[in-house]
Order: structure tokens, then sequence, then C-alpha cells
């Protein structure tokens, strides 16, 4: 007994931290900046469990070009819904208690001031003091035609034809729910893959425009265009 006491609370550890929060465009929010004017991207994360909780948040990972004065380098601003920091500090407490089905956000202004650039800040949250308990999310931005972050991780997917019209190829060696992004981050497309190979799906009905696709942790870019 007290040889499986331990596996048994690993796992129920786990099926904790998966039902903590939930992120609202999702854990990966994708969009492409306005060179010259800022954009504000939320992600709202709710409060998934039975109680009240405080919200921690801390950034892991930041790729974004080097912020510099007004004119030169990327402005860059981070709102919780207590405090707006100038820059991306490293971690802070949402005020709260947040009520359960209740939610917080993280906001970041984003302004490039005529820099092209790509990048990602990976941020955590948990209760407040309970690190361990992290869930991850995600903000990828880039500027027009810049290759960026969503090039960068393609070993898992590919797409064609590239540019495509109608329909999509789209070839993984995974299975789960592969999604399309439009470049605003909107969720346009979901498919489920059930076997690895290859999957077509319709986009004909899909705006001209640059769109992500996502499965797991492939990301690659997928251009519609319409045939003349």
């Amino acid at each position: 007994m007290k040889k499986i006491l331990p596996v048994v609370c690993f796992f129920l550890s786990l099926t904790f931290r998966a039902q903590l929060f939930s992120f609202n465009p999702g854990e990966h929010h994708y969009a492409e900046l306005s060179l010259e004017n800022s954009t504000v991207l939320f992600t709202y994360i709710t409060n998934l469990t039975a109680d009240s909780v405080v919200m921690e948040w801390r950034k892991i990972e930041d790729t974004l070009p080097e912020a510099g004065l007004p004119g030169d380098g990327w402005f860059t601003e981070m709102c919780d819904p207590g405090s707006c920091y100038i820059d991306l500090p490293n971690n802070g407490v949402m005020p709260g208690p947040i009520a359960p089905g209740e939610e917080g956000f993280v906001k970041l202004i984003l302004n490039p001031q005529g820099q092209e650039g790509s990048g990602l800040v990976h941020y955590w949250v948990y209760p407040a003091g309970q690190m361990e308990l992290h869930e991850d999310f995600y903000f990828h931005v880039w500027t027009p035609g810049t290759v960026g972050i969503a090039e960068q991780n393609t070993e898992s997917i590919s797409v064609y034809p590239n540019p495509a019209s109608s329909v999509l190829n789209i070839q993984t060696h995974e299975m789960g729910l592969c999604k399309i992004f439009s470049a605003d981050g909107k969720e346009v497309r979901s498919i489920h893959i059930a076997n690895p190979g290859y999957t077509i799906t319709e986009v004909g009905g899909l705006p001209e425009g640059l769109y992500l696709v996502m499965l797991n942790d492939g990301v690659t870019k997928m251009e519609i265009a319409r045939e003349q």
C-alpha cells in the first residue's frame, strides 16, 4: 500500500493541474502587429476550480526585439487587472481573490515603432505561492512580411499548396486537434486528425490573407490567395 499511494497522489495532482484555468483565445495567442501603431492583445484566464484563487503570473521567456525609446525599438507594456507596467516585468500577482468561473487577464500593448521583427512571450499562471501548479500560455507576434516564430517549429506539420485557394493538404506525423488561426488570432477552423499522414480540409470560404496552422507544438504559416 505504501508503494501505491505516491503513484495515486501523483496522478491526482496531474488531474488537478489540468483543471485549474482556461485561456481565451487559448494557450497560444497569435497576432500580426501594425508596424506604426499600437496593438492590444488580451488573454483572459478563467478560474476553473471550486474555490476563489489569487492568481500569480511569471514571465518565463521573452524573445521580442529589444525595446527602445520612442521611435527606436519596440515599445512594450504589460497589464493585469491591478496594474500596467512599462516593459515586461518578470512576475506579479493579480488582485483578488478571483471567484470560481470569474476571470483575470494579461494584456500586452505592443508597438514596433517601424522596426520589423517577431518573437514570443511565454508566461506561467498559478495560484499564488504554488508555482508547481503552473500552466503555460504564450503570445506569438510578428510584423507584416516577417518570417517569425510561427515558422520556427515546423518539423511536425507541413501544408500544401501554399498559397492555397480552395483545399489545403495537411501533412503530419502526429494526431490531435489541428487549428487554423487568422492573422488577428481568431480560430477559423479546427480539424480532428485521427491518423498520421495527409488530411484535406476546405479553405475556399476563408478570406485571402495569412493564416497559422497549429497541431500540438507544431506551427506553420499558410496563405490563402484566389486563383487568377
